[in-house]
């Protein structure tokens, strides 16, 4: 398997979920960056001597050679990749070599930039699933994406959800209390759009109803402290609670009494999946991914990111009506069960590698 990143992040976790979700006869290598803390958390599984250290998103010619070697050396019968940067490295050493190749796609990122920056992506896909047996969408929405803008060929492609580990038992009415928190797992970026929470804030403030409500943010990244500065300007301090990178998210979603999603887009976002594992409704914007796994007024609320009015809305109909607060956490652990375990991700996934490898 083969990663550009082994930071925090939904990339890394999918493929450690399956690494250990996968039967023991399989003989399972992995090329990542040497970074914590999934670096670490590979190397428990499948022992230090079977990683492969490449550069963090950064294509280079000598980490292509080295893996050459690192396949013809441990016979790999099998490449399986995930994630764009992962993607170009699998290919053309599947190319080289003549070793079947599995590309996943985890969300697609479509340069902003430019429309050259655009097309230029879209060619290089293109050519690159010449080299690809078999090409992985972790979500419905994702795969219509990868075919509106033809990444691959249909008969290349295949669904397989993402999938978490559902706990089988969870105490549901603590989280309905004040103050209502509401739990947003984040990487503070464009993608994340995180800043639309001081907007939802901005709101619930106007309505005189901010005090009634606790924030709690876990992650980092470029805005974070954009958004710390703002929170400060408008003195919403004591109704918000940065935490930072945490190694387990658990007791955050125990605590949650919603979780809340400001993307623009999303693959299949593990987070929400685990939130709504545990039985937390969901409030997310009406994306490809968020509308994958939330069903409107059943499981949660999705909303457009222009119309901020309709998220605060939803948190409130959610306060004021405990009686849907219990359906929509019901029907969000129901969902998870039956639709989105690991076990049924890494059962589908060693399906699809016998297809290719027979």
């Amino acid at each position: 398997m083969i990663t550009s990143r082994a930071d925090y992040g939904g990339g890394p976790q999918h493929i450690l979920k399956l690494i250990q979700n996968l039967p023991s006869d399989f003989s399972i290598f992995i090329a990542s960056p040497k970074e914590e803390p999934y670096y670490s958390k590979f190397s428990e599984v499948i022992g230090e001597n079977n990683l492969i250290n490449i550069p963090h998103r950064k294509f280079q010619d000598k980490a292509v050679i080295r893996l050459i070697y690192f396949c013809v050396k441990n016979k790999i019968d099998l490449i399986h990749s995930h994630g764009k940067g992962a993607g170009i490295y699998s290919r053309i050493i599947s190319a080289l070599t003549n070793t079947k190749c599995i590309h996943t796609f985890h969300g697609i990122h479509i340069p902003r930039e430019s429309t050259l920056s655009k097309q230029l992506y879209f060619l290089i896909e293109r050519i690159l699933s010449i080299f690809t047996n078999r090409a992985i969408a972790v979500s419905n929405g994702e795969r219509e994406t990868v075919e509106l803008l033809r990444l691959v060929p249909k008969n290349k492609l295949s669904v397989i959800e993402n999938g978490v580990d559902f706990p089988e038992q969870i105490n549901s009415d603590y989280n309905y209390k004040k103050p209502f928190r509401i739990v947003s797992v984040t990487r503070f970026d464009y993608s994340k759009n995180t800043e639309l929470v001081i907007q939802i804030a901005d709101e619930l403030y106007e309505r005189g109803l901010l005090q009634d409500f606790e924030f709690h943010l876990i992650g980092s990244g470029e805005s974070e402290n954009m958004i710390k500065n703002e929170i400060t300007k408008r003195k919403y301090n004591s109704h918000f609670v940065f935490h930072g990178f945490q190694e387990d998210v658990s007791p955050f979603y125990k605590m949650a009494f919603v979780y809340l999603s400001t993307s623009r887009w999303e693959g299949l976002p593990l987070a929400l999946l685990e939130a709504m594992s545990f039985g937390v409704p969901v409030i997310a914007t009406n994306v490809r991914g968020n509308k994958d796994a939330v069903i409107h007024n059943l499981t949660g609320f999705l909303y457009e990111e222009s119309r901020i009015s309709k998220s605060v809305e939803y948190l409130l109909q959610l306060k004021q009506k405990k009686d849907l607060w219990l359906s929509q956490s019901i029907a969000s652990r129901e969902r998870v069960k039956n639709n989105f375990t690991v076990k049924r991700m890494a059962e589908l996934t060693e399906k699809l590698y016998f297809s290719i490898h027979d």
